[in-house]
């Protein structure tokens, strides 16, 4: 296993790192990058804030639901 993780290999680690647990020793290699790759740390940065406005957005569409029986506003 080489050390090093190229940037297309980082990509496919932060994606796969959003939906599930990345085993330690990639997530220190992807780390790793991180430290020396100003473009990935971005990317990751910006996969982050993605998720976090779609769960945002997700849960405003069930708050903006009306309540079963009640007609909406």
């Amino acid at each position: 296993m080489k050390v090093m993780l190229d940037c297309k290999e980082v990509s496919r680690l932060i994606s796969d790192g959003q939906d599930q647990d990345l085993p330690p020793a990639e997530r220190a290699r992807m780390r790793l990058h991180f430290v020396m790759c100003q473009t990935c740390r971005d990317v990751n940065e910006q996969m982050g804030f993605l998720r976090r406005a779609m769960r945002q957005m997700g849960r405003e569409e069930v708050d903006d639901r009306p309540e079963p029986g009640k007609p909406k506003a």
